[in-house]
C-alpha cells in the first residue's frame, strides 16, 4: 500500500498523480514478488538448517555478523555459540556440497605415506588434510569443496 500525503505546492491530487502512484505500486509489489521468489530459490550452506526449522533467518544473519566480527569460520559461531548441533551443521553443508559430512578428529591417524612431501603449514594454511587412501584414490578433507 502506498500512501500520498500531501504535494509540495499543496494543491489536491489530480487523477494523473493517482494513475502514476497506482502504475509505480504494481511495478514495486511485481519487483519485490520476484525478488522474494528468487531468494527462496537460492540455496547456500545453511538452508538446511533453515528448512528443517534448526536456526531462524534472522539468528543465521546474527551468527553471520558475530563470526565475521570475531573473524571466526560461521560453522564454529553456529556450533559454539547457538549451540547447533555439529551433526545437525554437517547435515547441512553435506546437502548443499552434496558430498559426505566427515567430523575432523585430531586423534584420527594419517597414514605417513600421504603426508610424504606435504607441508604441515600448507595443509592449515589452506584446510585440508588427506585422510585415507581408496584404492588408487586418496580421500581428502577439506572445508569447502568448491575452493579448489
Amino acid at each position: 500500500m502506498i500512501q500520498l500525503i500531501n504535494r509540495k505546492d499543496g494543491s489536491a491530487f489530480t487523477e494523473v498523480d493517482e494513475g502514476s502512484v497506482q502504475e509505480l505500486a504494481k511495478i514495486l509489489g511485481i519487483a519485490l514478488y520476484n525478488q522474494k521468489r528468487m531468494a527462496r530459490g537460492r540455496t547456500n550452506k545453511f538452508t538446511c538448517l533453515l528448512e528443517n526449522h534448526i536456526i531462524t533467518q534472522k539468528e543465521l544473519e546474527k551468527a553471520t555478523t558475530d563470526a565475521r566480527q570475531a573473524r571466526r569460520p560461521i560453522e564454529q559461531v553456529l556450533v559454539s555459540d547457538f549451540k547447533i548441533p555439529k551433526s545437525e551443521v554437517g547435515k547441512s553443508l553435506s546437502s548443499y556440497y552434496k558430498i559426505p559430512f566427515v567430523d575432523f578428529n585430531t586423534q584420527t591417524p594419517i597414514p605417513g605415506d600421504l603426508l610424504q612431501g606435504i607441508k604441515i603449514p600448507f595443509m592449515k594454511k589452506n584446510v585440508w588434510v588427506p585422510l585415507r587412501k581408496e584404492g588408487e584414490k586418496v580421500v581428502i578433507l577439506v572445508d569447502n569443496p568448491h575452493d579448489l
